[in-house]
């Protein structure tokens, strides 16, 4: 090789990874110097614990174990078990370490062994099950924090470095770029935007270190789809600093609520609703004692903005009322029957009084829409359309479904959604309903 093309060749390498690699030679760069720091802010986590376990769904039924010649009575079941993971020293004076949820639930035990091969018993600080979050403290000497890097400057490309114990082999770097930004939770209760990453993440990696190539934390390793997928997740740094400073000062996260159950809007449901904005989610419940029945929010209302900032989805909206504090005042730009309106709202804790509370109707838990004769192509028929339902209510498991059309109450029609509402409300008794499905009238027993 030339002179000229070795210098090109130190050149490109130099301009490639940056100023955190340094050179074991002239020639061949290296993460190694990085790594000597950050590797000694990365634990391994050993937990022991007991979990219910997991039982045929016909042994747990009475009929069966009596058919049979077993006890009713179904003891609990619980198994013993052991698992490993990885976390993070966030704060080297007070020993707290960052690490996954998933990693510590269930746990009776957890120790942590410290890259110089120390083991040290560990105490859980606080978790938090909505962003698979955990804080636990260890009493050691001569603690090494990682500093915290900046997870909302990172860009698709970037190189990143997963470090943690995965398979229980010990302290394990691999490399890898970022894939994408912004990855919806897994799971809906999962209020995450996920760093997807293809730098191999396995089990035992969960909770340790995603790191850019200056050494600060930029994810907590959650997650992945299978390292021969090239598919992993890590939770972005600016959200886990976030947590770990509350379950630090109060134990738990202290989480704002609304109290509606929302769904995203859809082509059909604007349509319906007649509304022009591409943003918002429809209301479909409104909680009982909530901040949003206090604050005049009803079923069949549409969120377009929280404080001037728009509204995409229904993930969206879950995420910005849970960044929020109990206590806090918000806007919303609401939609309704035409008419834009602004609400403010207090939002509660999570877990606000339910008490005492009027009676609810059967139907309070769904959506309503107008139907006249002539509306196609919905049908030959007037009454209330369901536009939607909360799956877990007693209409829902009566069998009414979303684009059924309600006819009559009680034997009794019903021609608009305020007039189906009304006579749910007063009734005292189980509800028969008469629904228009498919160009079928047939009938729901409401309980």
């Amino acid at each position: 090789m030339t002179k000229a093309l070795h210098l090109i060749v130190i050149i490109i390498s130099l301009t490639f990874f940056g100023r955190a690699v340094a050179f074991a030679d002239a020639s061949l760069p290296s993460l190694a110097p990085m790594l000597d720091r950050a590797v000694q802010s990365v634990v391994s986590i050993s937990v022991k614990g007991k979990a219910a376990e997991e039982i045929d769904p016909l042994l747990q039924d009475p009929f069966y174990r009596r058919f049979y010649g077993l006890s009713e009575a179904m003891p609990p079941q619980a198994f013993s078990f052991q698992s490993v993971g990885s976390g993070v020293i966030v704060d080297a004076q007070r020993g707290m370490v960052l690490t996954t949820y998933h990693v510590v639930e269930h746990a009776n035990a957890i120790t942590a062994t410290l890259n110089d091969g120390k083991t040290v018993e560990a105490r859980l600080v606080g978790s938090d099950s909505e962003t698979d979050l955990a804080l636990i403290e260890i009493k050691a000497e001569g603690l090494s924090a990682m500093p915290v890097g900046n997870s909302d400057a990172l860009r698709v490309g970037d190189y990143v470095v997963a470090i943690g114990n995965p398979f229980g082999l010990g302290q394990t770097a691999t490399l890898g770029i970022v894939s994408a930004l912004g990855r919806p939770g897994l799971g809906n209760d999962n209020l995450s935007e996920f760093i997807q990453t293809d730098a191999s993440i396995n089990p035992g990696n969960s909770g340790g270190a995603l790191v850019n190539l200056q050494g600060e934390l930029v994810g907590i390793n959650s997650a992945t789809a299978g390292s021969a997928l090239g598919v992993s997740f890590a939770i972005p740094s600016a959200l886990a600093k976030r947590v770990a400073d509350e379950l630090a000062m109060h134990g738990k996260v202290n989480r704002g609520e609304l109290g509606v159950v929302v769904q995203d809007m859809t082509p059909k449901l604007r349509l319906a609703l007649k509304i022009n904005r591409d943003s918002g989610v429809l209301v479909g419940q409104v909680k009982a004692g909530s901040a949003a029945q206090r604050s005049g929010i009803l079923a069949g209302d549409v969120i377009t903005a929280i404080d001037g900032h728009p509204v995409g989805n229904a993930i969206e909206f879950r995420r910005k009322i849970s960044s929020l504090a109990p206590g806090t005042a918000i806007r919303l730009l609401i939609e309704r029957s035409d008419k834009g309106l602004e609400i403010t709202a207090r939002l509660s804790d999570k877990e606000y009084d339910r008490s005492p509370q009027a009676p609810s109707s059967f139907l309070d838990s769904i959506v309503l829409l107008d139907i006249k004769t002539e509306a196609r192509p919905i049908g030959q028929t007037s009454g209330a359309l369901v536009l939607a339902i909360d799956k877990d209510s007693k209409a829902a498991a009566a069998g009414l479904v979303e684009g059924d059309i309600i006819v009559s109450i009680n034997r009794q029609a019903v021609h608009s959604s305020e007039e189906t509402l009304g006579l749910a409300r007063r009734s005292a008794h189980p509800l028969l309903l008469g629904v228009y499905r498919d160009n079928v009238l047939q009938f729901l027993a409401v309980e």
